[in-house]
């Protein structure tokens, strides 16, 4: 998760062909030669267990990947 105020680091909108704010950047695995502003983000990790909710603030950026092989169900809402 990442505040917007990194938004300029994450070099949003800076590829063609993503859609209107995406970031081409991976947080699991940050390419900071290619993405060098990427450096000065604060990458805030959480780790959820099974029953979690998170609460993500308006215009954070958020990437996730499920860990457990043996879990049934991740759902992502956003509006």
């Amino acid at each position: 998760m990442v505040s917007p105020i990194f938004r300029k680091n994450l070099y949003v909108n800076a590829v063609d062909n993503m859609m209107q704010g995406e970031t081409p950047i991976n947080f699991f695995n940050v390419n900071t030669a290619k993405y060098p502003l990427a450096r000065m983000v604060n990458y805030i990790k959480v780790a959820l267990k099974a029953g979690d909710c998170m609460y993500v603030p308006a215009y954070f950026y958020i990437q996730s990947k499920t860990l457990n092989e043996y879990t049934s169900e991740t759902i992502i809402v956003t509006e």
